[in-house]
């Protein structure tokens, strides 16, 4: 099964706006624009990356003489010459949240697409808390012997 990646740092702050219209501040939209094809680097060579703009076109090149075949980016500008056969390209988001998943829901009805999309769970909210992260924290630590907390 294909996948399409999105980046999209600053997802914590969306779950806690829990608004699939939630709009991100400047300095988060800067880092998902800039960073948005970071996923090729664990993405398969057949996958997809989202992206906000097109790659430009001397650093694709430098890419693949450098490092072979990497994913495909899509962006508004080509989008429309795909089509998602129905059940066949996950949408793999870096963080999950009500926005991401609003973002590829509207995609869809624009392009026509057919992605497998996550769903929104309540849990989920709880998971990306900083409280169950630091309880996270606090269990593996000690099975880290060699990281030492900062006191």
């Amino acid at each position: 099964m294909n996948k399409l990646h999105y980046f999209n740092p600053g997802h914590e702050t969306a779950v806690l706006h829990v608004s699939p219209h939630y709009m991100p501040p400047a300095n988060q939209q800067k880092m998902r624009c800039d960073l948005s094809y970071l996923p090729a680097w664990y993405a398969g060579k057949e996958d997809l990356v989202w992206t906000e703009d097109a790659l430009p076109k001397e650093y694709v090149e430098f890419l693949n003489d450098h490092f072979g075949n990497l994913p495909q980016a899509i962006f508004k500008g080509n989008a429309s010459t795909y089509s998602f056969p129905s059940n066949k390209t996950e949408l793999d988001l870096w963080g999950i949240s009500p926005q991401a998943i609003h973002i590829f829901k509207e995609l869809e009805k624009q392009y026509g697409w057919q992605l497998i999309l996550p769903i929104w769970k309540d849990i989920y909210f709880q998971l990306n808390n900083r409280h169950n992260s630091k309880a996270c924290l606090e269990y593996i630590q000690p099975l880290l012997p060699e990281m030492q907390p900062d006191i």
